[in-house]
């Protein structure tokens, strides 16, 4: 779990900049809000 949430950070970071930073852009916002929900996960199992 912890490789899917580095990737995905890393895909929120290289969209983020596609769409310059726009944070309330579709895209930005859907990975943002399903990173957050990965974290989540993760961290109730610890």
């Amino acid at each position: 779990m912890e490789k899917e949430i580095t990737d995905l950070k890393k895909l929120l970071v290289t969209t983020a900049a596609e769409h310059n930073f726009n944070f309330q852009h579709s895209e930005v916002l859907a990975l943002s809000q399903k990173l957050d929900i990965l974290i989540l996960k993760f961290l109730k199992k610890i």
